[in-house]
């Protein structure tokens, strides 16, 4: 049963406020699937399912779906579609190997998932970079995870060293992930359509592959206020944190990194370099405890 018709049926109107725009290109949905490399000994969680169009593609492929939704006026719907889906006669049929949960993903409990599980999901634009950072840094991460969100931020979180999308999300998520930016959606393909265009990432974890920080806390701090004034070159956007210049010359001449630098040109490793000399410099305290 098509998107279009659960709407009608159920009485399903898409709330802007939550980024409910339905994904509807089968073609779309079922590369996402592809891209998220399921097998039948994988869980894969999926974020924002909506009315069960990606949702039954995962079942299809993967041992089990844990399918994380937060409006529970769509879970009736959802369910009703993955019944069907598995060979039910309706809503209150067995939906297979999907389980629906309702919950908002920012506030669910990724322990609740097996080690190794895989993450994917066509994310509401206002909770990407929030979500993304939500399941890289949990202690139980993800070996995978596949995303459409705004082509904007996607290009964020997978540009290079040396241009303007590059920044502190981009280290961040580089920091523990191998990303790629697989492909771009059209805006046409939604219901309803969005105003802007959307593109699918792969983030493949793997912490620690681009160095590890003696100093995990530092280096975010290092990150953080090194992009806090991107224009700044970072003995200044860095004096906040290291306000004894002669300290933070020695660290830049430790790293190997030039005081009059900006942000946007340093790679993850330079970070890292950087924020392990500045610690080993100075006695570092936390920003928050300052």
């Amino acid at each position: 049963m098509i998107q279009k018709a659960l709407m009608e049926l159920y009485g399903i109107k898409p709330v802007k406020s939550l980024g409910q725009n339905f994904l509807t290109d089968a073609n779309i949905i079922r590369k996402i699937a592809e891209l998220s490399e399921l097998g039948p000994d994988d869980v894969v969680c999926e974020v924002g399912p909506g009315l069960g169009a990606l949702t039954a593609e995962l079942a299809a492929r993967a041992g089990r779906v844990v399918a994380v939704e937060k409006d529970a006026r769509i879970i009736p719907a959802l369910k009703y579609a993955l019944a069907e889906g598995a060979g039910g006669p309706g809503p209150d049929a067995a939906t297979g190997n999907s389980t629906v949960v309702h919950a908002d993903f920012l506030e669910y409990d990724l322990a609740e998932l097996p080690p190794g599980y895989k993450l994917t999901g066509n994310l509401p634009y206002y909770i990407t970079t929030p979500a993304i950072m939500k399941a890289v840094e949990s202690p139980n991460i993800p070996s995978l995870i596949v995303f459409m969100t705004q082509r904007e931020v996607a290009r964020r979180i997978c540009a290079s060293p040396g241009g303007k999308d590059y920044g502190a999300v981009s280290v961040g998520v580089q920091y523990r992930c191998d990303t790629r930016y697989a492909m771009d959606v059209s805006r046409e393909v939604f219901l309803p359509k969005p105003n802007v265009d959307s593109a699918v990432i792969v983030l493949r974890t793997q912490p620690g592959h681009r160095g590890v920080p003696e100093n995990e806390a530092l280096f975010l701090a290092v990150v953080k206020n090194s992009f806090g004034q991107r224009r700044k070159m970072l003995r200044n956007s860095l004096s906040s944190l290291v306000p004894d210049a002669g300290a933070l010359s020695a660290a830049f001449e430790k790293a190997g990194v030039k005081a009059t630098a900006r942000a946007e040109t340093l790679s993850v490793e330079e970070f890292i370099a950087l924020a392990d000399a500045i610690g080993a410099t100075i006695s570092f305290i936390h920003p928050e405890q300052t």
